[in-house]
């Protein structure tokens, strides 16, 4: 997908969406950018973000959980996937 900022972010998609998952790379919200969001049935979403060592080292880690729960207070449920694991 030409959408997605990393590999790792190509493989987390590419694994979702041939699962059958309604897969959309680089959402905004408000003035941030969430990584990917699955949409589900009665509007349902899933707001997925790739944590790899290339994008999100440990030196951004506060800076990512800020804006996860600013999005969070906004309605937003996420999942964390680690590139690690």
């Amino acid at each position: 997908m030409k959408d997605c900022e990393s590999g790792f972010e190509k493989e987390v998609y590419t694994a979702l969406f041939s699962r059958g998952y309604h897969v959309v790379p680089q959402v905004k919200a408000g003035s941030f950018r969430i990584d990917m969001v699955v949409e589900g049935a009665d509007d349902s979403r899933l707001a997925i973000e790739c944590d790899g060592d290339e994008f999100h080292g440990p030196d951004r880690w506060a800076a990512d959980m800020s804006r996860q729960r600013v999005l969070e207070r906004a309605g937003w449920t996420f999942w964390r996937c680690f590139a690690s694991t």
